[in-house]
């Protein structure tokens, strides 16, 4: 009977999927991983990213918005532009029906006498500080050829003593021996006691001299203070009556009798709109709206929270996302916190608090074209307050948990 042979290594054969892995393999992926681990843990530790806090932002000129009021009390017979509307220079804002303005000429009147006193008041105020820094100038002059005259003085007082001190010395040596007599002896000690006294009251008046100087530098500062903040203060009334006086000329005109026509102070855009009703009655002073000059500078107006308004600071940089502009596609715009506020904005939100950001860019190129940016435009901002590093955000949990069972202590 026949017998069906099989291959002698049959049994050693090794199947074509084996179930375990070779141990290198293993090893070897081991040894990644770990390593993959540890390349993770010390980039964590290495890699600093910033750390910011953000909040929305707002497009406002640096010298703020230009107040529009009614020039005297009346019932508004017309709104002519609505917030965000462009203004140009001359142009009605609103039309008031009121009755007639016969002070306005009287008012102007005054006005004008005010500026013209005051322009002669900063003039004769010049006048007699240019006198008083020549005064000043010549007695300093004086006072330190003064005080060099004595340095001499003193100089040679000095050398006179030594040399009458040396001589005395010297007789005081020969009297001992009975060289010479008594009157020969002190003649030159007297002389000595005399140099002193001089070289003693020269001393004195050189130290009064340099006091003089002093005080007369002294004075003369606290002279030039005086007429700066003089300066000042007449120079603010003057453009504050100026701008009285341009208003009641040029931006309050009465059209016809009985009707006032506010118009707009310049180029630029309505950005906010307090009176939008025809029939309203406004009174003397009330602010119907607010108009933003086009080539104004701008500034970013932040609001921050309480939690982000502790670690800001002036000098700070920023970056600016505009929603106009999504920073997606135009990139990131940059600037540097100015100024913060010392309180909140107001008293029913004591979260919210102010921050102004100087802006570096004016706009944005867009095909080729400048776009720039206009006041009321908007965005959020985050304010690069320092770096952390990566690891450092997997601990914040645990220190979070640490705080909260912290203890009081006692006191």
């Amino acid at each position: 009977m026949a017998t069906t042979s099989q291959p002698a290594n049959a049994s050693t054969e090794v199947p074509f999927l084996s179930g375990a892995p070779p141990h290198w393999a293993a090893r070897s992926l081991a040894y990644f991983l770990i390593f993959l681990f540890a390349a993770a843990v010390i980039s964590a530790s290495i890699v600093n990213v910033p750390e910011t806090v953000d909040g929305p932002f707002t497009l406002i000129p640096v010298r703020g918005t230009d107040p529009i009021r009614a020039p005297h009390g009346g019932v508004l017979e017309n709104v002519a532009k609505a917030e965000g509307d462009e203004v140009s220079t001359g142009q009605t804002l609103y039309v008031i029906r009121s009755d007639p303005l016969g002070d306005r000429a009287g008012e102007l009147g005054a006005i004008r006498t005010q500026v013209k006193g005051i322009t002669e008041a900063v003039s004769n105020a010049t006048t007699q500080h240019s006198s008083q820094l020549r005064a000043d100038a010549e007695e300093l002059r004086q006072l330190r050829a003064r005080l060099g005259s004595l340095e001499r003085t003193v100089e040679l007082k000095e050398k006179q003593l030594r040399l009458t001190r040396s001589l005395a010395e010297k007789y005081d040596t020969g009297y001992t021996r009975g060289a010479i007599s008594a009157a020969e002896y002190t003649a030159p000690q007297v002389e000595a006691e005399r140099l002193a006294e001089e070289l003693e009251r020269y001393r004195n008046q050189q130290e009064e001299t340099r006091a003089s100087i002093d005080g007369l530098q002294h004075s003369a500062a606290a002279r030039e203070a005086g007429y700066r903040e003089r300066q000042r203060e007449l120079s603010a009334s003057r453009e504050q009556l100026t701008i009285r006086s341009n208003a009641l000329e040029g931006t309050l005109v009465l059209a016809t009798a009985g009707q006032l026509l506010v118009r707009s102070p310049c180029t630029g855009a309505m950005l906010r709109a307090h009176v939008t009703s025809v029939g309203a009655v406004v009174k003397d002073g009330d602010l119907l709206g607010e108009v933003a000059c086009a080539q104004e500078t701008l500034q970013a107006e932040l609001t921050v929270s309480q939690l982000g308004v502790g670690r800001i600071k002036e000098g700070q940089g920023v970056k600016l996302l505009y929603d106009a502009f999504p920073h997606q596609r135009y990139g990131v715009r940059h600037g540097r916190v100015r100024w913060i506020s010392p309180s909140s904005v107001s008293a029913t939100d004591s979260s919210a608090f102010r921050a102004l950001i100087d802006i570096e860019e004016r706009g944005v190129r867009i095909d080729g074209a400048m776009r720039q940016f206009l006041p009321g435009m908007g965005g959020r901002a985050r304010v690069v307050v320092g770096r952390r590093s990566l690891i450092s955000y997997a601990f914040e949990p645990l220190r979070q948990l640490r705080e909260s069972f912290a203890e009081v202590p006692e006191g």
